[in-house]
């Protein structure tokens, strides 16, 4: 339950979720060191439609440690679809460049977004400029700032801007964490814009037991519609399972499980009571983690 930034503060909760990891249709993943610096993936997708990924990850190390100084990320796919991200450490201050290009309806979009972030030792600081064009005045700006005020208690917000066409939207976010050390912790975030209050998030995990993560989600409108979503998480051995149900009448499961080192099987499945929907995924995954 470590304090993250601020925009993922209800991230202990959002990760213990079966819908955070569900998948629908079958999967296979093999994943490749070729050295301890450089490895590659291959991902198959079997659905409607079927989708192939190849993905290369370079690590460059600190001299002499175990952290990372740069690190380089490209994968591409059978839609013709490629995404590059560099990172690089500067120390507390984290730097990323992504680079994203992805085909719709025969036309090549390219889109780039720019991080830096900082970690202080009682605070977060996170930047992020998304696609900016200064010829045609458009983008997104996103500035977040998380301040600890003790090892429990953290107070932040956020502001995202996009000008496009014209078209200005600006949001602001405030919220707070409260983390009884790795017993429990209560996380609430409230969004604004210019014409009041639009949403809100709250959210709270608790350990009850060495094994098993409880948690409760509290989402939606001011003035709209809200869903309560409550579940478990169960860490054993050799597998993970997550179960969560919510008041929308949709069921969720996923588990996890090692097979042997290296070598996992994962499987998943949803139901809407309300529409009858169901949604299942499977999968092995070889290598990597």
């Amino acid at each position: 339950m470590d304090r993250p930034s601020f925009e993922n503060i209800h991230g202990s909760v959002k990760t213990a979720q079966a819908s955070s990891h569900l998948f629908e249709g079958a999967k296979l993943s093999f994943t490749k060191g070729l050295s301890e610096t450089f490895q590659i993936s291959h991902n198959f997708e079997f659905g409607n439609p079927s989708l192939y990924m190849f993905n290369a990850t370079f690590v460059d190390l600190l001299p002499g440690t175990q952290s990372p100084r740069t690190i380089l990320i490209g994968n591409m796919d059978t839609t013709q679809s490629f995404l590059a991200r560099v990172i690089r450490n500067f120390g507390n201050l984290t730097t990323t460049a992504i680079f994203q290009q992805y085909t719709r309806q025969s036309q090549s979009q390219l889109v780039t977004q720019l991080e830096a972030d900082y970690q202080g030792s009682d605070h977060y600081v996170s930047l992020k400029v998304g696609d900016p064009d200064i010829v045609n005045e458009s983008g997104a700006w996103f500035f977040s700032y998380l301040q600890s005020f003790t090892r429990k208690f953290s107070l932040g917000g956020a502001l995202r801007y996009e000008y496009s066409n014209g078209l200005e939207d600006a949001v602001t976010t405030v919220g707070g964490s409260y983390k009884n050390d790795d017993h429990w912790q209560a996380n609430a975030t409230f969004e604004g814009r210019i014409t009041g209050l639009s949403n809100f998030n709250l959210s709270y995990l608790k350990k009850i037991h060495r094994t098993t993560n409880f948690f409760l989600d509290f989402e939606g409108q001011f003035f709209g519609e809200s869903k309560v979503t409550g579940g478990y998480e169960a860490n054993f051995q050799h597998a993970t399972v997550r179960s969560q149900v919510n008041t929308a009448g949709e069921v969720y499961t996923f588990i996890e499980r090692k097979l042997a080192p290296g070598i996992s099987f994962k499987f998943g499945g949803s139901l809407d009571h309300k529409s009858n929907e169901q949604r299942y995924g499977f999968g092995f995954f070889i290598g990597g983690p």
